[in-house]
């Protein structure tokens, strides 16, 4: 059976929503002749979002591996062994943390996972939110 939502053809319910790959029915959506609609802008947003926060993550675990606080990629280690921090960093830079609540978290998180404490963990943390500045445009 056809439905139109919003000016969105779909399909519902029984074997023509299996055969679109909704066992048990439920609505199909896609794209209107005009070639967009609400539902295909919020996953081209969505998709941006992750987009952006891939490359911010990317940008962030660079200068992560350049300070090399713990000394692991120095040794050998993968680019990625940083990855849990970029993550924390990201969390405490969108919460709009101070730089001495920054400078506090690379300590305990490194101290914490590595054992030693980072050298120079305030003036990373003002390059961070420099950067984090930046990268948002502000």
């Amino acid at each position: 059976m056809g439905v139109t939502v919003g000016g969105v053809e779909g399909v519902t319910g029984g074997r023509e929503g299996r055969r679109h790959g909704r066992a048990g029915g439920g609505v199909t959506v896609g794209r209107g002749k005009a070639g967009g609609d609400t539902i295909g802008l919020a996953n081209d947003m969505r998709t941006e979002q992750r987009r952006k926060l891939r490359t911010h993550h990317g940008q962030l675990l660079t200068l992560l591996n350049e300070w090399d606080p713990a000394g692991i990629i120095g040794a050998g280690e993968g680019r990625d062994r940083y990855g849990a921090l970029a993550d924390a960093l990201l969390d405490a830079l969108g919460d709009s943390l101070s730089e001495t609540e920054i400078t506090a978290l690379l300590e305990r998180e490194i101290t914490g996972k590595y054992g030693r404490k980072p050298a120079d963990a305030s003036r990373f943390a003002t390059k961070v939110i420099a950067w984090s500045h930046l990268a948002s445009g502000e």
